[in-house]
């Protein structure tokens, strides 16, 4: 499944049209959803909706925040543009938004909506048939913008939204959970699970048919892996096939699987850790499964170099040799380093062609040999910029097995001599190659005729005059010389360097510095907060919405191989830029000094670019102090109503003055404690006489320019006056 969230970005892709007369409005800083108290249509387009064609919606609905509260009971219908790509809105042209080409309709019964809030009451209905029938028309292609339309449909009522203009991070965001027409595949994996008790010989169960074998491969295996890969997040639609003939002895396989469920934030699955974290072997109630080697955590989505092999191995038992085939493959688990020293582990499952020894064991064959080895926590080898190295002796851990006289005969050891390996990570044509011994016992409590040499278990079984009896272990002596070519190296993640964005722009995720030597990486992944959080993105280049502050993302790319990586960034999305404000009167003279309040028509407005249209202050400052007045006069207070379009000043000077200023200051803070600012002036001249008037407006304009250099600040001389600031704008 995928989710996608596409948020309108623009004043211009959230328009009203009012049903009557067919206007249609891109600018308001609400967006009014209903027929109170008149009926409109609202449209919404959302830009780069990235849904493949034909995908299949599972679910679809508009989020929207509350810009005021309502609970009126009535009815919307939903329609979307039944076009490919939807055009921009048009102001200029009536009915620009109902005139559009519908698609099916929705109906929609909104809940009671609270101030602000974006919950599940300020959701739409399911919107998957619109969104459907959206993408599957053969022009629809992923990126396309499409449109949604909103109208009353049943009863009166109406509910108000913050639109664009209003608060751009409050803007309606539409999310979509959907699965792609053919979506991306990693893997196979071939992965030695460890069967159940019951189907293992070696712990007295009932050796197993390939059909018994199909069945647990399908049941629980592709269950349990399911259910632990997708309670960490990684590709959880598995499907599990039987390898006929793949059975080989691991010693760890005969011993009980351990439950350890994995942990909520998945920390005991964790294979991009330092050193992996891969304790897990199953998820909630499913059946613990463990591999050859380990947990199964241990062998998914791990970092692993893959290396198919072939050679031969030397088998040796007291003194007489043979030189089967060996084939199989080779895993070196660690981070690629082409042309660096590192540190790798190593594990192996080979396949050896059958051997038979011409006087040791009554001339027997033994067929079906096999063998899983792994090296040890801990014990990682050194290689050097060229490759190669050597794992210690007791450095690795062996099992084998193999068949004679129809009996399985098993054996569990550790490496007594160095194991040379060298591995050429890279680009082009990266090889592997192992060679080294691994020695342990071949036939423990065996018995034999002393003169004859003979298997017995009496002296009945050997000829007249010989004895049986125990002999001494024979010692095995088995040395690997393979060799292959590299089919796939693990990618390394990079979620690039922390970034900072000035709202409103959104923070681009950006994994393109991510690289895998075999260039397949398959799937990038992006996790808000951890690596269990909500996956906000899927491409290489993912735009979030994110509000302001700073949040972690986490980014895991998975290859081909489903072998993984992770890494890390934090996008800070900051508002440093202070709202613009406006600030003008209507009367910016007053000539009749009859000591009356005159509104004198206000207007400002402050827009930030971050939250929208914010709440104005307003002050008011005058050269003549309004309670020292004298020659004309002495009334107080000379400002009152002190708020946007209600503003009254007093039509009053001082009688022996060079007229009167009055310097309004209007000021909003946005939430980062950005403060922006704008001054206007009204003047009383001290006469009708044109020298006096333009005494009177050199001054206004003095005092402006002051209040705008020093950040409201009014001139030396001036005094506030009125009854004090109220907030504005008025709704």
């Amino acid at each position: 499944m995928r989710h996608r969230e596409v948020q309108v970005v623009t004043g211009a892709d959230d328009a009203e049209e009012t049903l009557g007369n067919g206007a249609v409005f891109l600018v308001g800083l609400a967006l009014d959803l209903g027929n109170n108290p008149a009926a409109q249509v609202v449209g919404l387009r959302f830009q780069n909706v990235d849904i493949p064609q034909g995908s299949n919606i599972l679910s679809a609905y508009v989020q929207f925040t509350a810009q005021s509260s309502d609970n009126v009971v009535f009815t919307l219908g939903i329609v979307g543009e039944a076009a490919d790509d939807a055009a921009p809105f048009d102001a200029a042209v009536p009915n620009d938004l109902s005139a559009r080409s519908p698609t099916t309709s929705v109906n929609w019964n909104p809940t009671g909506w609270t101030q602000d809030n974006a919950g599940l009451n300020e959701q739409t209905a399911d919107l998957e048939p619109i969104l459907q029938e959206i993408v599957d028309r053969p022009g629809w292609a992923p990126g396309n913008a499409l449109v949604l339309l909103f109208a009353p449909a049943l009863g009166v009522g109406n509910r108000s939204a913050h639109s664009y203009d209003g608060q751009p991070l409050s803007a309606p965001l539409l999310v979509v959970d959907y699965e792609e027409p053919a979506p991306l595949a990693v893997g196979p994996q071939d992965l030695p699970i460890c069967m159940l008790a019951g189907d293992n010989a070696n712990t007295g169960g009932t050796e197993p048919s390939d059909l018994d074998l199909t069945t647990d491969c399908n049941g629980r295996v592709a269950t349990t892996l399911s259910g632990l890969a997708g309670a960490c997040g990684y590709p959880a639609d598995c499907n599990c096939t039987f390898e006929a003939g793949s059975q080989k002895f691991s010693d760890t396989c005969d011993t009980e699987c351990v439950e350890n469920t994995v942990d909520g934030d998945c920390a005991d699955f964790d294979p991009a850790a330092e050193p992996p974290i891969l304790d897990a072997t199953n998820a909630g109630s499913d059946t613990p499964v463990c591999v050859a080697n380990s947990p199964l955590a241990f062998g998914i989505f791990g970092r692993r170099t893959e290396c198919p092999v072939a050679g031969l191995a030397h088998v040796e038992i007291d003194g007489e040799g043979a030189d089967p085939p060996a084939t199989g493959v080779l895993h070196f688990r660690g981070n690629p380093c082409p042309g660096a020293p590192c540190a790798v582990g190593m594990e192996y499952r080979l396949d050896i062609g059958s051997i038979t020894f011409s006087s040791l064991f009554d001339s027997e064959t033994f067929r079906e040999l096999a063998g899983v080895g792994t090296s040890l926590a801990g014990s990682d080898v050194e290689l050097a910029s060229n490759g190669a190295g050597a794992f210690a002796a007791e450095a690795c851990f062996l099992s084998a097995r193999g068949v004679r006289e129809d009996e399985q005969r098993a054996l569990a050891t550790r490496n007594d001599d160095l194991i040379n390996v060298n591995v050429g990570f890279g680009s082009m044509a990266p090889t592997c190659s192992l060679s080294g011994a691994l020695v342990g016992s071949a036939d423990p409590e065996t018995t034999r005729c002393e003169e004859g040499g003979n298997r017995c278990s009496s002296d009945s079984d050997c000829t007249e005059d010989d004895a049986c009896s125990e002999v001494g272990s024979s010692q095995l002596l088995l040395s690997l010389n393979v060799a292959g070519g590299i089919v796939n190296q693990p990618p390394t993640a990079d979620a690039g360097d922390d970034q900072t964005v000035e709202c409103p722009a959104r923070p681009v995720l950006d994994a393109s510095a991510s690289s895998d030597l075999d260039s397949n990486i398959t799937l990038y992944s992006w996790r808000l907060g951890s690596r269990t959080g909500p996956e906000v993105g899927f491409e290489e280049m993912s735009e979030v919405n994110q509000g302001l502050g700073s949040l972690t993302y986490v980014l895991r790319v998975i290859d081909a191989f489903a072998q993984a990586d992770e890494d890390s960034t934090v996008a800070t999305v900051e508002d440093t830029m202070p709202p613009v404000l406006s600030c003008s009167v209507a009367i910016p003279l007053l000539q009749q000094t009859n000591h009356n309040m005159v509104n004198v028509g206000l207007a400002s407005r402050a827009r930030d670019l971050c939250e929208g249209e914010l709440p104005v202050t307003i002050s008011v400052f005058g050269d003549e102090d309004d309670e020292m007045q004298s020659g004309d006069g002495h009334h107080s207070p000379d400002a009152k109503d002190i708020a946007i379009e209600s503003l009254r000043l007093r039509a009053e000077r001082r009688g022996n003055g060079d007229g009167r200023v009055y310097l309004i200051l209007a000021e909003a803070t946005d939430s980062s404690g950005n403060r922006g600012i704008n001054c206007c002036t009204v003047v009383v001249p001290h006469s009708h006489a044109k020298k006096a008037l333009a005494s009177a407006q050199a001054q206004a304009a003095a005092a402006q320019a002051f209040c705008l250099a020093n950040e409201g600040m009014p001139p030396a001389g001036y005094f506030v006056v009125g009854d004090g600031p109220l907030i504005g704008p008025k709704q």
